[in-house]
């Protein structure tokens, strides 16, 4: 039998393991921590297979220039050409966006070795090519050897 005045600290014991025991597996959720190298610390044979979708529809609404440019942009990735995949699904079957991505994968070939060599970091050709000269050489890269590719790059 239980007497009245002991009723309380049952209550309070019950309701205190009971917010213990529902707590603690949140806890250690909570705790939880995956730690991962960072990306340049991962040896390329381990890098994942990546595949990139474009889509346009209209090339009236959608100007040409933005697929190219956004096409050009992935292709730059510093990412192992090998895993690196592009697809761009056209729904409107432009012969104007055919022709302009024909045009970039031959630009692409001039475009990507530039920012490789010369260590760019902003790789989308309408942000690069749109701030003054100084500004985009990485660092402190203003050779004549800079400006002359810089020069056919822009052309």
């Amino acid at each position: 039998m239980v007497s009245l005045g002991s009723l309380p600290s049952y209550a309070s014991h019950g309701s205190l393991s009971l917010g213990f025991l529902s707590s603690a597996p949140n806890g250690l959720l909570w705790t939880q921590h995956l730690s991962r190298p960072p990306l340049a610390k991962v040896p390329e044979v381990e890098l994942p297979s990546v595949e990139m979708f474009v889509t346009t529809a209209d090339p009236v609404l959608e100007p040409t220039i933005i697929t190219v440019n956004t096409v050009l942009s992935l292709l730059a990735v510093d990412y192992p050409s090998d895993k690196l995949a592009c697809y761009v699904s056209d729904d409107c079957c432009s012969p104007l966006t055919y022709y302009s991505l024909v045009e970039a994968s031959k630009f692409a070939k001039l475009w990507v070795p530039f920012c490789n060599k010369y260590n760019v970091q902003v790789r989308a050709l309408f942000r690069y090519f749109s701030g003054d000269d100084s500004s985009t050489a990485s660092g402190s890269d203003t050779s004549s050897n800079f400006q002359q590719e810089w020069k056919r790059m822009k052309e």
